[in-house]
Order: structure tokens, then sequence, then C-alpha cells
């Protein structure tokens, strides 16, 4: 009888070829662009925290589209470190905001915080403001209350270290990747995860990357290094070829669209064994 842990492996691993990101049909990637959190199709609490998640230090962006003519009016491109963004609302108001730019995320990530909380049932654009240009990318629209929750999250599960087999066309995806599963919790919108050297705990200087997760009754973390179009959503350290282990430690918690988050839970892998199953035994929490 096969066991379930190579069962579980194998249905994972066709979970992720699934969903992984195709290229587009045409033959070419698209341009990198700039993802909005948590969207126009999902209410957002009042004392929510926008996060702009930027595929590229320059990204190409567009305004919506015209809501009669479905046309795009106006493209073009702008920097992750020197845009300015605004949450203005349908009267052409906009709210106070402030900017923080995590420092050592793979992909640079940008929240927007509102100094106070944003009024119930609005809708609000979100634009990008680059030299005398400006570009409404993405809306977003409040509830009726804020988030105090915070999220809960599941235990790690397992934690697979691998490469992908070598590349054979540019569209291939290539080079190392993690997939971490995850028991469900609750109230969680987005996944931090964090590579932490010694003892120490998350922070800032530790923050590597911000992932929605797929959901499939568990949830599912994938870093990789290169995937088939854009570059990746992690930096994997450099493993020396004469080294007998390279342990990297992973912090991982939830968070809800308020900035609201778990405790931590705690793994750790072997960079000098790809292909290795890690089942962790005992995940330290924080």
């Amino acid at each position: 009888m096969i066991p379930r842990s190579i069962l579980f492996a194998a249905l994972l691993a066709c979970i992720v070829i699934a969903t992984a990101p195709r290229p587009a049909l045409g033959g070419a990637c698209p341009s990198p662009q700039v993802r909005v959190f948590p969207g126009a199709t999902v209410p957002a609490p009042t004392n929510v925290r926008v996060r702009l998640v930027f595929d590229a230090e320059e990204v190409t962006v567009h305004d919506v589209p015209d809501p009669k003519t479905r046309s795009i009016r106006k493209t073009g491109s702008v920097r992750a470190k020197n845009v300015r963004v605004a949450l203005r609302d349908m009267q052409g108001k906009e709210a106070r905001v402030s900017l923080h730019r995590p420092p050592a995320t793979h992909n640079p990530i940008l929240y927007v915080l509102p100094v106070a909380p944003l009024r119930p049932s609005t809708r609000y654009d979100v634009v990008l403001k680059t030299g005398a240009e400006e570009y409404v990318i993405d809306q977003i629209t409040t509830g009726t209350l804020p988030a105090t929750t915070p999220p809960t999250i599941g235990n790690i599960e397992l934690a697979i270290y691998s490469a992908y087999p070598q590349a054979r066309h540019w569209k291939d995806p290539s080079g190392r990747y993690i997939f971490v599963t995850l028991s469900a919790g609750s109230g969680a919108t987005a996944y931090e995860v964090h590579e932490l050297p010694g003892s120490a705990g998350p922070s800032d200087a530790t923050l590597r990357s911000v992932l929605p997760g797929i959901s499939v009754g568990k949830i599912i973390l994938r870093l990789e290094e290169r995937p088939s179009c854009g570059s990746g959503n992690f930096s994997f350290p450099k493993v020396s070829p004469s080294a007998r282990s390279h342990p990297l430690r992973l912090g991982i918690r939830a968070l809800d669209d308020a900035g609201n988050k778990s405790p931590v839970r705690e793994v750790e892998l072997d960079l000098t064994r790809p292909g290795r199953h890690v089942r962790p035994g005992k995940t330290r929490t924080r």
C-alpha cells in the first residue's frame, strides 16, 4: 500500500503544476505589472492597509478601462522606489495616507496606510503618481466596519525544497523552489514569509515575500526562484558546492487586509539537499 505521505506529495505536485502561471499563448510573457490588494472585488475593512506588489522595479501601468467603451485610456511606466500613491473617492477627495516600503523583499512592495479609517461603504480609486502623470490602476470599496480580530494560522504540515529540471525553453521555469503546506486557519488574506537568521524574530528587515496562498482545503505557499514568466518571489541564498549543510529558517505568519497578524510558524530546511521532503516534527511558534 502506498504511504499517505507519498500520495499527498504527489497530489501537491499535481496542484502546483496545474496552478503554475503560464506564459501568454501568443509566445511572449506579459510586461511586469503591479498588483493591488485587496482589489476591487473584495470589500475592504475601513482600517485597510492597501498593498501594492510590483513584479519588478519598473513596471507597466495603465488606467482602468473606460466603463462605457471598455478601452484603456492611458498607458505608461512607473518605478516602485519613487512612485507616489493616493486613495481618491468618487468626489475627487484624497484620503491622507502614509507610504511604507519594506526594505528587503524580493519584489518591491508598497503599503498605503490611511492616517485615519476610510469612510464606510465608499469607493476609492488607487492612483499612482509619477512626475506630472497619474494612473488610476484599480479601485477598492470599503465595507461598514474595521477589522480588529487577528487571523489564525494552521500548522506547517509539509515543506518541500527542490529544483526544477534544466530548462529547455525560455518559457520553462527554472531554479529552486520551496512549497510549504499549512493546515487551514481563518481570516487570512495573505502570508508573510521571513528569512530568519540565527535566533532573530520576524521584522521589516527579515520580510522576503507576501503571498496570497493557494487554498485547496489546506494552504499552499509557493516560493520560486525563476518561474515561467517573471522574476520569482523569493531570493534563495547562494550555497557553496562544497557545503555539507546550509540551513534556511523560514518564519511564516498570516495577515488580513487591515494588517492584523497571526503568530509565526517556523520551519528549517537544508539547502544542500534539494528534492528532500522535510516534514517538520516540531515547528516553533512565536
